[in-house]
């Protein structure tokens, strides 16, 4: 089973979405809770509104730099929307070369911004009709666009879920799920838009992958108990799984997140909030905008929250779920944990990564990185590429480290010098033979096959190239300064 874990606390760092558009970076402090979120606000001075682009209802009427308050704004960068991002960048690819305009697609792929990302390929074509990769991104999309056909998907879930579940079929995927509609499609579209972005990712960097030859399974419950029920029936380990696909039955499962009983303090606080709220109002109580502003904030906080957590869950469990199906990681492969691990991390949508995208500095996963760094033992290329660093995991924070070696190592040679030998390592991994527990001498086979025997001289350059990453919100401060810091 490929399982992505649940986050510790509650306040996990928040993840990012695919939506076209973003806007400020906030960070709320909330007892000694950090939350990130973007959203857009208004140039008041001391009381500051922060608009979602998604909740639009709802409105965070915050103190800015209130330290006396039990919740308020601690920083803000003022970033442009990811629209007007785009639009800049648009305006001067128009005036640019084929290969400027093909960076603007770049960015674009990056983003899950598709409809921009194809729009940036016509400009190519514009510049240079016969451009090899244009055209190669052209045929993949009418490929892409292709529905695959059903067969005895719902009958094979049905089995093994049990009956009471609707479905919903989209081009790639068939979902059974017993939440309501709205979140149903929302799951669905969003699958669908992680399934694009990874192949036009690969077809971007000159490796058109293989597609599925059959609708891919997922399942979605509306309660984490019935989930879990489900879950460790499965395989008991899967308790602690926020989401998980697995290779043996290609069914991919997850539950909406807000169900979890971590969740449940901050559930019977809002619920309580909306209860004085309408007292307050009815009794026209002279705090009752004090009441509704908390009411408002704690609510959105806890919608957002819940989002992202399902963003992060999916698409670290849709990559899995898509490598999978598209020959990179055949499924009856024994591909080491590093290396799957390692891809699903690097297209998960990481925390405090909203503007970056695929690929983007996963601050969580390089902190858990870090915590090893020194460790010239458990944070070794060999350790890694043998997949000791998972098999030896005894624990959830050992664990936990493993994601972040594993993230970091494929963060490395995900970039343009690295990216034909890793993809040759895992055309190594993908002829091993079938449901065979593979040793450490064939796995650094595998490895020394691409990248050669010297492994410590790649180790070398993988720190120097992880001593020179910087978080997206490290990033943001430098490119566009920051507006303010809470002090005490």
């Amino acid at each position: 089973m490929l399982r992505y874990l649940t986050p510790m606390t509650l306040i996990a760092a928040l993840a990012a979405t695919f939506a076209a558009t973003r806007a400020d970076h906030i960070t709320v402090r909330l007892g000694n809770a950090e939350i990130e979120l973007e959203g857009k606000v208004n140039d008041a001075n001391r009381i500051m509104t922060v608009t979602h682009e998604k909740f639009r209802d709802l409105k965070l009427n915050l103190y800015y730099r209130d330290t006396r308050e039990p919740i308020y704004i601690q920083e803000i960068i003022k970033v442009p929307t990811r629209r007007e991002q785009y639009n800049r960048a648009l305006l001067k690819a128009q005036k640019g070369s084929a290969a400027e305009r093909l960076e603007l697609a770049h960015w674009t792929a990056k983003r899950g911004m598709l409809t921009e990302f194809y729009a940036s390929i016509d400009l190519v074509l514009q510049a240079d009709p016969n451009n090899e990769h244009a055209k190669r991104i052209l045929a993949l999309r009418d490929k892409l666009n292709e529905p695959l056909a059903p067969s005895n998907e719902e009958e094979t879930l049905t089995k093994s879920i049990g009956s009471g579940f609707k479905f919903k079929r989209s081009k790639h995927y068939i979902l059974a799920y017993d939440t309501p509609e709205d979140r149903a499609k929302e799951r669905v579209d969003l699958l669908e838009r992680v399934y694009e972005t990874f192949f036009i990712f690969f077809a971007m960097k000159g490796m058109v992958l293989e597609k599925p030859k059959e609708l891919m399974m997922v399942v979605l419950f509306n309660e984490h108990k019935n989930y879990l029920d489900y879950s460790v029936r499965q395989d008991p380990e899967l308790k602690s799984a926020a989401g998980y696909w697995s290779p043996e039955d290609n069914i991919a499962v997850f539950f909406a997140q807000g169900t979890y009983p971590a969740w449940a303090t901050l559930n019977e606080v809002s619920a309580e909030l909306d209860k004085m709220r309408e007292d307050a109002e009815r009794q026209k109580l002279r705090n009752r905008g004090d009441i509704v502003r908390l009411s408002d904030t704690i609510k959105l906080l806890k919608l957002v929250l819940q989002e992202n957590e399902d963003v992060e869950v999916v698409t670290h469990e849709a990559t899995h779920q898509v490598a999978g199906n598209s020959g990179l990681f055949p499924r009856r492969i024994r591909i080491p944990r590093w290396a799957q691990e390692g891809l699903a991390a690097f297209f998960e949508a990481p925390s405090g990564a909203m503007w970056a995208g695929v690929g983007a500095t996963n601050a969580t996963r390089l902190e858990w990185y870090r915590g090893l760094e020194k460790d010239r033992v458990h944070s070794d290329i060999d350790f890694i590429v043998s997949d000791h660093i998972y098999d030896m995991a005894a624990s959830h924070a050992s664990v936990l480290h493993a994601y972040g070696q594993a993230w970091a190592l494929t963060h490395f040679l995900m970039d343009d010098k690295h990216f034909p030998k890793l993809m040759e390592y895992y055309r190594n991994l993908a002829r091993l033979p079938a449901d065979m527990v593979i040793g450490e001498d064939i796995l650094k086979q595998c490895w020394d096959a691409a990248f050669g025997a010297d492994r410590q001289a790649v180790d070398q350059e993988w720190r120097r190239h992880m001593n020179s990453l910087k978080t997206d919100i490290e990033r943001l401060r430098e490119q566009y300064g920051e507006k303010g810091k809470a002090g005490g």
